[in-house]
């Protein structure tokens, strides 16, 4: 069935596993490029960056005529898959799919600003830039904090579950 041949794949190549999770060793188009100053123009590069992989990996399988379905940013991706190749979709299922709405006018600028003050906004800025919640959470690993995170997150996160009680 589809659905064995797409865990094998996703398993054996982590095709669509490492994509833009700070650990893609791959070099694409997109490896090293400055995102484009224009906003349109930057939100057509992110998007494309993920629906390349996505549609290399729809090839491998062979898909020509498929139910997609998107949660969270996938929900949003899996929308503008949909919109660029519509031929290929069977069904699109979005759960609880997330939007971007524009920024405020002169949102970087204040930002920059505040920032010149605060060192916390400048550590969060430099985070968001150069790394991952993913890649955060394994590097906070060897400082021995990375079990305790994780487990402090998920444990109130779902503590209405009573995980491991």
């Amino acid at each position: 069935p589809k659905s064995a041949i797409v865990d094998k794949m996703l398993v054996e190549e982590n095709n669509l596993e490492k994509s833009g999770a700070g650990t893609d060793k791959k070099k694409n188009k997109y490896s090293g490029k400055a995102p484009s100053k224009d906003e349109t123009a930057a939100v057509h590069e992110g998007e494309n960056f993920f629906l390349d992989a996505f549609e290399i990996w729809r090839q491998k399988l062979g898909l020509e005529k498929f139910i997609l379905i998107g949660h969270s940013l996938g929900g949003y991706l899996a929308s503008a898959y949909a919109l660029s190749r519509p031929e290929l979709i069977q069904r699109l299922i979005l759960l609880s799919p997330v939007g971007v709405p524009p920024m405020p006018p002169n949102f970087q600028e204040n930002f920059a600003e505040k920032a010149k003050e605060n060192w916390k906004l400048r550590t969060a800025k430099w985070l968001w830039e150069t790394s991952t919640p993913q890649q955060l959470l394994r590097n906070a690993g060897w400082l021995g904090i990375g079990r305790w995170l994780t487990s402090k997150v998920i444990g109130t996160r779902f503590q209405h579950l009573n995980l491991g009680k």
